[in-house]
């Protein structure tokens, strides 16, 4: 859905003078937005939340959920990772696109804390390290079905 929207938006940005400008920080991306620097941006809803409450950055408005993904966590066989709890004291990949997400869970999920040992990487390198077992699992974020699932698992 997010690539559909996407084209669509570049199919309109050459004759509607937008400007499509890619970051790698979400949260740059809602400081800009709050900044009026930016009139409208694509951003996970948790991140605009904490932006919002957090940063206090209040001239951010929600208007539209545009796709739903879920947050798989993978691992292999070997490792032994059957849930995520057991990710106590294990090597875990985050891509740094999904870094601002996983702080935003993390303490739902281990309000005690955790020692996770974090590597962060992108999605190919992470599946090569868990097949390598530099690492024991990885979180992925895409919809359901999804071929880039399918292809590695």
């Amino acid at each position: 859905m997010a690539s559909i929207i996407g084209k669509l938006l570049l199919s309109k940005a050459k004759i509607s003078n937008i400007n499509l400008i890619s970051q790698e920080s979400p949260e740059n991306i809602c400081s800009q937005v709050n900044n009026n620097i930016l009139t409208l941006a694509l951003i996970q809803a948790p991140i605009v939340n904490r932006c919002y409450t957090e940063n206090k950055m209040s001239n951010l408005q929600f208007v539209a959920n545009v796709q739903h993904q879920y947050l798989f966590c993978i691992s292999s066989i070997k490792s032994g990772v059957q849930n995520i709890h057991q990710l106590r004291r294990r090597r875990v990949g985050i891509p740094p696109r999904l870094k601002s997400i996983w702080l935003d869970i993390e303490p739902f999920i281990f309000p005690e804390g955790n020692s996770i040992k974090f590597v962060f990487d992108n999605e190919y390198n992470l599946i090569k390290d868990l097949a390598n077992f530099k690492i024991d699992a990885f979180f992925y974020a895409g919809e359901y079905p999804n071929q880039f699932l399918n292809t590695i698992l």
